[in-house]
């Protein structure tokens, strides 16, 4: 019906008891809802012609309803919205919304997080990347991943990867003898970068990954791999060397490092993610799965985000 209820006098009026019985026909048979319609109601598909002869599948939702169950018949494609919602699975154990038990401790810890993050250490990122040249800053991230080494090699071995191993071994030798640790000839040689830590190692042999963690400071993490980072620093051999001043130094230069490295993706982040805490841990679980499964395509990528990473690329 197109006219409203404030036409319903007039017509009384001008046409007497015949106009305003067809009206309540009509209301009647507007108040009963059809089949198809009833069926949209409640959360069922109906055929809807959409342009020309064409016809797709219309679906109306209820108001009241809270999510669409579909029949046994009904098959439902579901591709999750990485803003909001974590993935499913990871390489060992899954991840999802049941693991993360810890949710509310993870949340407040990101926030506390992210205010330091907001009020020291982008500034201080910002800082870096306004004085030093991006030569320089190249140089110190090559050299941070060259003083690394050991823990990389001592991990490919662990998983019983020759082929890595050998990589890294010649990736040492060459940026030690022509590069002097702070240039990366080895990568235009042929020899890539790649990650590897104890809790990559810990992945192969089958230990599940357990629930989901957000460190004071540290940031994103696993049970499995917070174990994983204790023991890199026990594989690490300037653990032994450094003194304490210098160690700190040195977890200060590589978190520097990776939040420069970083500052365009995380104000990305923060700029378009619905939920922020819900994104960053998927980026960080998908950034993780990769890592494990030695995704040739994702390496550099995850080598270079190391704020999704559980430690900043190791503390020492």
């Amino acid at each position: 019906m197109e006219t409203g209820s404030q036409s319903w006098p007039r017509r009384l009026r001008s046409h007497g008891s015949v106009a305003c019985l067809m009206a309540l026909l009509i209301t009647a048979g507007c108040a009963s809802t059809p089949d198809s319609s009833r069926d949209a109601l409640n959360g069922r598909y109906t055929e809807a012609t959409v342009s020309g002869d064409s016809a797709q599948k219309a679906y109306t939702p209820s108001l009241t309803q809270v999510a669409y169950r579909p029949s046994i018949g009904t098959q439902v494609a579901y591709v999750p919205d990485t803003s909001d919602v974590p993935l499913v699975q990871v390489a060992v154990g899954t991840t999802g919304e049941d693991d993360d038990p810890l949710e509310g401790l993870n949340r407040y810890f990101y926030d506390l997080n992210n205010a330091l993050d907001i009020l020291i250490f982008r500034q201080f990122a910002e800082a870096y990347r306004l004085v030093v040249p991006d030569g320089v800053r190249r140089s110190v991230t090559n050299f941070i991943r060259f003083v690394r080494t050991p823990v990389i090699l001592a991990n490919d071995l662990l998983q019983g990867d020759l082929k890595r191993a050998e990589i890294t071994t010649s990736r040492f030798i060459v940026n030690a003898a022509i590069g002097f640790g702070f240039f990366d000839v080895a990568a235009d040689s042929g020899l890539p970068y790649h990650e590897e830590d104890f809790g990559q190692t810990l992945a192969v042999y089958g230990v599940d990954s357990g629930p989901f963690l957000v460190l004071p400071l540290l940031g994103p993490t696993t049970v499995r791999d917070g174990v994983g980072t204790g023991v890199d620093i026990l594989l690490d051999p300037l653990t032994y060397v450094l003194t304490t001043p210098q160690s700190i130094g040195r977890a200060g230069v590589t978190a520097l490092d990776a939040r420069e490295r970083n500052l365009d993706t995380i104000d990305e982040i923060r700029r378009d993610a619905l939920d922020e805490y819900a994104r960053v841990r998927s980026l960080w679980l998908q950034n993780r799965r990769q890592q494990i499964l030695n995704d040739e395509e994702d390496i550099e990528t995850a080598a270079t985000e190391g704020f999704l990473r559980s430690n900043m690329d190791s503390p020492n």
